[in-house]
């Protein structure tokens, strides 16, 4: 119980620290385009149609790791954690840099604590934790 309770300080801890990075990892104007268009809907929370850009994005470029972080976020805020799990999952394999990896490994950690999925979460937050060691003043602020 008490590195569940370990987790979740961590978590609590490092969500101020972490800021999504605003260049996109496709060239593709329509997946471009579409993840924009996207956007405007899920502020407006018309997630269906949300969803379905972001999907129509991803078909134009498979690895258009910022969509399946999008369509993770939606699927987090409508309690659909498992489908979130499984988007966040996906974007980090195409996350190109440390900056990014951290951020869904941040994520994952959050959202498999709230699945239930105790050891997964200890996993996903050591990584983060092992990935964060570069910068030391994050590291002094977290612990």
């Amino acid at each position: 119980m008490d590195k569940i309770k370990f987790v979740i300080l961590i978590l609590l801890l490092i969500r101020g620290f972490i800021s999504e990075a605003q260049t996109l990892s496709t060239k593709n104007k329509k997946a471009i385009e579409l993840y924009t268009e996207s956007d405007n809907y899920r502020v407006r929370r018309e997630y269906d149609r949300a969803i379905q850009l972001l999907q129509e994005a991803i078909e134009k470029d498979k690895n258009f790791e910022e969509a399946y972080f999008r369509l993770a976020q939606i699927f987090r805020v409508r309690d659909d954690l498992k489908k979130a799990a499984e988007y966040f999952q996906q974007g980090l394999s195409f996350a190109q840099n440390v900056m990014r990896s951290k951020l869904y490994l941040y994520e994952l950690a959050q959202t498999t604590l709230r699945l239930g999925q105790y050891k997964s979460a200890i996993e996903y937050a050591q990584r983060f934790l092992e990935q964060e060691k570069a910068d030391p003043k994050r590291m002094t602020q977290v612990t």
